[in-house]
């Protein structure tokens, strides 16, 4: 079982726990729509898929983001010509029996060769942020309530936490349980994986009792940004 499967079943477990926040979340923007989809392009055009609800709409995407160039790098490393993407956006035309809507994309969270991780994140509305890093393998789920942070052939940690939220969107969580001294610092800056090519909206960098590791990270729904 990967380590992303795994953290959903920990994100879920942590209401037992408690934490401090030192500054208010921003408002959601009511006028932005959140697209997590399937992505193929057909015709010379991008089409996203719903896959999270079940209605399954496609929408064609408008690109206000600058997300086609690594899209047409990205499905080269599918094997399906698939592509996960997260985005936020604005629907301009519903979508109708036999007809594609439209979506303009205004921000990207992520977009990944990996489809069935992406539409089958089950724990993804309890998460804040996800943060992701490779060699070693780490991934650290920030919930509401809890901080769970999972290494290879090590225990998972599900530990309480303190954060703090700058202006800049800069976010930074922190504790010191458990002789534990672990700190996730998340900028909001465009982030390559350079194993697989995804692409995420978050950098960030761990540090664990003064070990720095570096990785890549996104938005989950908790944050309370996304609508």
């Amino acid at each position: 079982m990967s380590l992303i499967r795994l953290s959903c079943l920990f994100v879920s477990c942590l209401l037992l726990l408690a934490c401090q926040h030192t500054e208010t979340k921003p408002p959601i923007d009511r006028e932005s729509t959140q697209l997590r989809a399937v992505l193929m392009k057909q015709n010379g055009q991008w089409i996203a898929t719903d896959c999270i609800s079940n209605t399954h709409e496609r929408l064609q995407l408008l690109d206000d983001a600058n997300f086609t160039a690594d899209a047409d790098t990205l499905v080269n490393r599918s094997s399906k010509g698939q592509l996960f993407i997260d985005v936020m956006g604005v629907i301009t035309k519903q979508p109708s029996a036999g007809e594609s809507g439209r979506f303009t994309v205004k921000k990207l969270n992520r977009l990944t060769t990996d489809v069935n991780k992406g539409c089958r994140e089950d724990d993804y509305n309890r998460v804040v942020i996800r943060a992701i890093g490779k060699n070693p393998l780490w991934v650290t789920s920030i919930a509401p309530k809890g901080l769970v942070l999972e290494r290879i052939n090590q225990a998972p940690l599900v530990l309480p936490y303190v954060d703090e939220r700058l202006p800049d969107g800069q976010m930074n969580f922190a504790t010191e349980a458990n002789n534990q001294k672990i700190q996730l610092w998340a900028a909001p800056e465009r982030c390559v994986d350079e194993e697989t090519g995804d692409i995420y909206s978050l950098r960030t960098i761990l540090t664990i009792n003064y070990q720095t590791l570096q990785g890549c990270g996104y938005l989950g729904k908790a944050l309370g940004l996304i609508n």
